[in-house]
């Protein structure tokens, strides 16, 4: 496409591409009006600067293991293990947002589910407190149905303002709502049989920094 100019200055057709090969030289310096990182490869206007704290600080957990945990009734929680990260914000006035892929099962025949999620910052719930008699939770509902190979899913997005920049803790709790006989698993099914209906999977936790 050929570059044309405008009677009013304005610039057509002219494509960043054509600048992929120019080389300044090594002596390019603050003053100049473009400046390029150490490969050479990406150009900016110098004065022009990319927001900070987007993208830059990013950190991320997987969890390949399973977990299981029974014996825990009446909507007590308890820590998933292996499932937590820790961020350190480079600005008090940062927000983190927290993303959780979680799957599971649990040994209750209930086809309503009955296990509850919650996002921790520390010790610290985040999401809904108890409302009555109702507990309050991130998330819930992972696979609970009579059928023991079936596992659930639960997606958690959470946008934090720790207003910190020490280092912070997220972790993932689960809540089983059911008895006590109940048992609550992690990345696998209930009944985990060695069969090809039992699948295995992964969970994680990610944080990341948001400018404000």
């Amino acid at each position: 496409m050929p570059v044309s100019i405008s009677g009013d200055g304005a610039i057509t057709g002219l494509e960043l591409e054509s600048f992929e090969d120019v080389d300044v030289g090594s002596g390019a310096s603050d003053g100049d009006v473009l400046t390029y990182d150490a490969t050479g490869d990406l150009w900016i206007p110098q004065g022009v600067e990319l927001p900070a704290g987007i993208g830059s600080n990013v950190v991320s957990t997987t969890k390949t293991d399973t977990f299981s945990q029974g014996s825990v009734g009446g909507g007590l929680s308890t820590a998933v293990t292996g499932l937590s990260v820790t961020i350190t914000p480079t600005s008090a006035s940062s927000k983190v947002l927290v993303l959780v892929s979680l799957n599971g099962s649990n040994s209750d025949g209930n086809i309503h589910g009955s296990t509850g999620v919650r996002l921790m910052r520390g010790a610290t719930r985040l999401g809904p407190a108890d409302d009555g008699s109702r507990p309050g939770h991130t998330s819930a509902n992972l696979q609970s149905t009579s059928f023991g190979t079936g596992i659930g899913h639960v997606s958690v997005a959470y946008l934090d303002s720790p207003a910190t920049t020490s280092a912070t803790t997220y972790s993932v709790e689960v809540v089983n709502m059911g008895s006590s006989s109940n048992t609550v698993y992690v990345n696998r099914s209930a009944d985990d049989a060695n069969s090809s209906n039992s699948v295995r999977t992964y969970s994680s936790i990610t944080a990341i920094e948001v400018a404000a």
